[in-house]
């Protein structure tokens, strides 16, 4: 037998006979690991015979096995087998390093946060006895009660339920080798006064967000919810707003009844309801149009302020309309509808110059009646051979003076302008300051529903407010068989300058009462070009309602014409309300709108008196929001710019009054002077903002030089004498 030595580390060996005739493995699970872990030796002879282990171990083997190792203390092993047939030994050597078992040491957190606060919190904070073999791994092991955590890397993320406070505990454990620590987070929520929560629906008696809700008493009632985390119900405190005004309120169960008053401004405005708990607040909102039922008879016309506030004595505009043959239902929905509509965009032309005036200066008034209860206004047609189907206006105006007279709440109103809504079939119509205008159906696209009513009533409008004359030339141009003209026109000629502002019979388009409206004096719309129709071609347009080639007017075709609408503009505004310049006011109508409404708002009120002394005293009873108009007074001509320096004084107080106790909006006093002197005094109204509406200069010591004195003082129907346009003595 032959014998041999083998050795070396790393498994090699030795033998007499070629290796390949023997092959030898020798394994171990672990070559580095902690005292106490589990660590096996696997060995394999390929030819079977005998193997004896040494090193760390000994002692005789079979040819294969498995045998566990002792890791009970730490230090460097070896472990050497060595396995012998006839021909050959072959060894192989494993190597061990066990090292002392790992000590954790994880400290417990405590984190404070507040309610509804969440918390990022690390978690990688564990500290070893020496470096791991293994990453240490951190996860959830106990839950909170009181909210959740997510872990994610070395974070844990913990939120806390909704509105808790108090204190929550989770636990976090970290583990590596056969050894883990456990750190205890314990979380203190800090209880916080979360802010009550709201929602308003809306007022009773809403139906569209087209419809006005109809206040009778001042009295809103306001479905509400309301809860509070942390505070009882009745420990909240509301408040009720109108258009930012607080107003009193009574809170229910179920709703909050405002108690708006009896001078509430009428109109599309915010209701806000604010609530807190003395510390924390919130609020609900709904924008709703209100209008002020004034009276409500079962047997007589019913009284809504639509627009306005009677108790504001500086609207000046009243405008009252009147819905006759409309009784309660869908079709007087519709009318209503289409008048908040009206009067929050279409008048205006959706301008907000216009806006402005109309919501700070009109008051707009509403009759409607019940069922079986007759307006008593007198509305027919066929009183006129040559246009039959136009209504009897003269009649109506008559009627309706009876009927204001007649009411206890419009009586002492100063009505400046009446529109008869009916639901008779009739051609609309204008006389001074009445006019009709017909609504037969509520629905649109046939042309009898609310949006031709609303185009006549705008058109109508235009006549007795802007003293806007027609521009369609199609009344003149009707003739019978014989080529005879229907409607002799020669009445209105003689007057026509003096009524209205847009049409005229001046002969020269360089002397027209609306030339400062011009873009270019050498290129006048309707003289010189036509390519621009549209209503800011303000220009010299030959055609009006008195004739058709010696009248002439301000632009091609606005609401004051409709002659060059075609059937498809016509019908899309019939259908969806789509614009053209057949449905608004042109520039000059824009701006005798301004002009109109300074008229109402007391323009002309000028007075002056002499006292026992002499001295003048000179005032007016104008009254226009400051935001958006200055009153300039002028001595001699000249601007008052510094007080304190003129001999005029403006007057306060007390001294606003006159000899007769009558109040005057502003007053300036001016001593007498020598004898045979003369002083003027005047003031202007003067528009405020980078684009006004009125670009007419007037002339302080010129009478009739804007609009040849439309919109100046009139007595009665009479006016000066003109003739073609240009004003003479008389």
């Amino acid at each position: 037998m032959l014998g041999g030595c083998g050795g070396g580390s790393g498994g090699s060996g030795n033998s007499s006979a070629p290796a390949s005739q023997m092959n030898v493995s020798l394994s171990i699970t672990v070559a580095e690991t902690y005292v106490s872990d589990s660590v096996e030796l696997s060995w394999s002879s390929s030819t079977g015979g005998s193997c004896t282990a040494s090193g760390d171990w000994s002692g005789s083997r079979a040819s294969s096995g498995t045998e566990s190792v002792p890791t009970d203390i730490s230090g460097d092993f070896s472990f050497t087998i060595s396995c012998s047939n006839a021909n050959a030994t072959v060894s192989k050597t494993v190597d061990l390093k066990l090292v002392d078992e790992l000590i954790i040491d994880y400290e417990n957190q405590a984190v404070s946060i507040s309610e509804d606060e969440i918390a990022e919190i690390e978690i990688d904070l564990a500290t070893t006895s020496r470096a791991p073999l293994s990453t240490i791994v951190y996860r959830l092991t106990t839950n909170p009660q009181n909210g959740s955590v997510v872990v994610t890397d070395n974070l844990a993320t913990y939120t806390p339920d909704s509105d808790f406070f108090g204190s929550d505990v989770f636990q976090i454990t970290a583990t590596a080798e056969n050894q883990r620590a456990t750190s205890i987070v314990s979380i203190t929520v800090s209880g916080v006064n979360d802010p009550p929560q709201i929602s308003i629906e809306n007022p009773e008696g809403y139906v569209s967000d087209n419809l006005p809700i109809f206040v009778s008493q001042g009295l809103v009632k306001i479905p509400y919810s309301v809860s509070d985390s942390d505070n009882d119900i009745s420990d909240l405190t509301f408040t009720a707003f109108l258009n930012g005004q607080q107003v009193p309120m009574v809170l229910t169960t179920e709703s909050i009844e405002l108690n708006l008053g009896q001078d509430f401004f009428s109109g599309r405005q915010p209701i806000q309801i604010m609530v807190t708990d003395g510390g924390e607040e919130a609020s609900s909102q709904r924008v709703i149009w209100l209008a002020e039922t004034l009276s409500e008879p079962s047997d007589g016309p019913r009284v809504n302020v639509l627009l306005g506030n009677p108790a504001d004595f500086g609207r000046g505009f009243n405008y009252v309309l009147i819905l006759h043959d409309l009784a309660p239902g869908s079709v007087r929905d519709a009318a209503y509808g289409g008048l908040t509509y009206y009067f929050e965009e279409f008048l205006s032309d959706d301008d907000s110059r216009r806006q402005r005036l109309i919501d700070s200066l009109f008051n707009v008034y509403v009759v409607d009646f019940p069922f079986g209860v007759d307006s008593g206004v007198i509305v027919a047609t066929g009183c006129y051979e040559d246009s039959p189907e136009t209504y009897c206006v003269e009649d109506a105006a008559d009627s309706v003076s009876e009927f204001l007279a007649a009411n206890v709440i419009l009586e002492d109103v100063e009505v400046n302008t009446v529109s008869i809504i009916t639901g008779l079939e009739g051609r609309g119509v204008n006389f001074g300051d009445v006019n009709i205008q017909p609504l037969l159906g509520e629905s649109n696209g046939s042309f009898g529903g609310p949006n031709r009513m609303l185009k006549t009533l705008k058109h109508e409008f235009g006549h007795a407010f802007q003293y806007l004359g027609d521009h369609y030339t199609s009344d003149f141009l009707l003739e019978d068989a014989s080529g005879k003209k229907l409607i002799d026109m020669s009445d209105g000629i003689e007057r026509m300058d003096a009524y209205n502002a847009d049409i005229t019979a001046q002969e020269d388009p360089y002397s027209v009462k609306w030339k400062h409206l011009y873009d270019d004096i050498e290129s006048i719309p309707g003289k010189d070009t036509t390519d621009d129709k549209s209503n800011s071609a303000v220009g010299y347009w030959a055609g009006c309602y008195f004739h058709d080639k010696y009248c002439f007017r301000s632009s091609y075709n606005s609401i004051m014409n409709g002659d060059y609408s075609s059937y498809n503009e016509l019908l899309n505004f019939d259908n969806n309300r789509t614009g053209y310049s057949h449905t608004s006011f042109d520039v000059v109508g824009a701006e005798a709108f301004a002009l109109s409404i300074l008229q109402k708002q007391g323009l002309n009120s000028i007075y002056a008196e002499l006292d026992d002394n002499g001295d003048l005293f000179v005032g007016h009873r104008i009254n226009l929001p400051s935001s958006l108009f200055a009153i300039d007074w002028y001595l001699d001509g000249i601007l008052i710019e510094e007080w304190e320096s003129s001999i005029a004084k403006k007057l306060s107080g007390a001294e606003l009054e006159d000899e007769n106790g009558s109040l005057y909006v502003e007053r300036v006093k001016v001593p007498k002077g020598a004898p045979g002197s003369f002083t003027s005094v005047a003031y202007r109204v003067r528009e405020l903002g980078s684009n006004p509406l009125i670009k007419a200069t007037d002339a302080i010591d010129i009478y009739g030089d804007v609009y040849l004195g439309v919109f100046s003082t009139r007595v009665g129907v009479f006016s000066c004498a003109e003739n073609e346009g240009y004003w003479t003595e008389t």
